[in-house]
């Protein structure tokens, strides 16, 4: 029984890190995608409209090119 329930632990902790990759996956290429964008010179407010990314992502992607530069 207890190595059954630690497997279960095990597996859920795995599951938690595939998520969380996941999610930093997805993070990643929408800033990519978003600093592409302002590159490009759209807005802050042009993107939030058309893509539908959050406006507080943008900004943040706006403020890394900026500190960049």
């Amino acid at each position: 029984m207890g190595d059954y329930m630690g497997g279960n632990v095990i597996e859920l902790e795995l599951v938690k890190q595939y998520d969380e990759i996941v999610e930093n996956t997805i993070k990643n290429r929408d800033k990519e995608k978003i600093a592409i964008l302002l590159r490009k010179g759209k807005s802050v407010e042009e993107i939030v409209d058309l893509c539908e990314y959050p406006k507080d992502l943008v900004r943040e992607v706006e403020q890394s090119l900026l500190v960049t530069q």
